[in-house]
């Protein structure tokens, strides 16, 4: 397979992209003109921005988690902009699932420290590469899964010709090759890390959120931490009654209410009660 430099059509198309990636039709469109699903044979290679941010990312849109950021400089504009408004230079902060580090770059900018969770042995490479890019110190990548108990497990990797590494999982069939990873306590990690406060989690563990706070009880008590989490593989119910029992406050990412119509919210927020009106929605 052989990567190239994006043609300067594409380039402009993506300066364009990352202005006006909200309007509707630009993300069909790009799939349309430049689709991830269809690198099999070629791709490109460039060095990508992030918005908000002095950041850079290399990516190549044979991957479906890079291809966004080329074209739109982000993953989650929600989460992304969340984290700009919010994070504080003396912050510890956790990025659960941690992918190719996108976030974690973003995070280890404005944070104190970061600790980076991410198992899957296909990111690796990238992670480093990003983090040495953008000269990040700041920042611990902790090749492990969190889980509710610790030893190790099988942890199912997406097909080759899956372009989303990304969604690989502890706990859904991916079709693809099974590795054992090493899984580990949330509680456990903070304990033997030795931290003193933890101010922040942003995690995405494809279905896996509420194995993760289910064992994070003694800490969401101890540290308070803010947590952005996905809700998309159908385990939302037990997330919110696990931080609910820890009196925490569920609400979407700009500050609203969940209702009736809050599972079209691929991420929700979660804030201790106590601490709500200190934040930026």
């Amino acid at each position: 397979m052989s990567a190239y430099p994006p043609p300067l059509w594409l380039k402009s198309l993506a300066q364009v992209s990352r202005k006006l990636g909200a309007i509707p039709g630009m993300w069909r469109l790009l799939r349309i003109l430049h689709s991830p699903d269809k690198r099999d044979k070629w791709h490109l290679k460039d060095l990508a921005p992030a918005l908000y941010s002095n950041a850079l990312f290399e990516v190549e849109t044979n991957s479906y988690v890079e291809w966004q950021i080329f074209f739109f400089s982000t993953l989650d504009i929600s989460v992304h902009t969340w984290i700009c408004k919010n994070v504080q230079p003396d912050w510890v902060v956790f990025d659960v699932g941690a992918n190719i580090g996108f976030f974690s770059v973003l995070l280890s900018q404005r944070s104190y420290e970061c600790h980076s969770f991410e198992p899957n042995i296909q990111l690796k490479d990238k992670f480093s590469k990003n983090l040495e890019l953008n000269n990040i110190g700041n920042c611990r990548l902790v090749e492990v899964a969190l889980s509710n108990k610790t030893g190790t497990t099988r942890f199912h990797l997406v097909p080759r010709e899956n372009n989303n590494k990304g969604v690989s999982s502890l706990i859904r069939d991916t079709s693809g090759p099974i590795i054992d990873v090493p899984i580990m306590k949330l509680d456990e990690y903070v304990c033997e890390a030795e931290l003193k406060r933890l101010d922040f989690i942003k995690m995405d563990v494809e279905g896996a959120e509420s194995l993760v706070l289910s064992a994070a009880t003694e800490t969401l008590t101890k540290m308070r931490p803010a947590i952005i989490f996905e809700t998309v593989l159908g385990n939302r119910e037990q997330c919110i009654s696990i931080l609910e029992e820890s009196d925490y406050l569920i609400t979407r990412l700009d500050g609203s209410s969940i209702d009736a119509e809050y599972e079209n919210a691929p991420d929700l927020l979660a804030i201790p009660r106590e601490k709500h009106q200190n934040f930026r929605m």
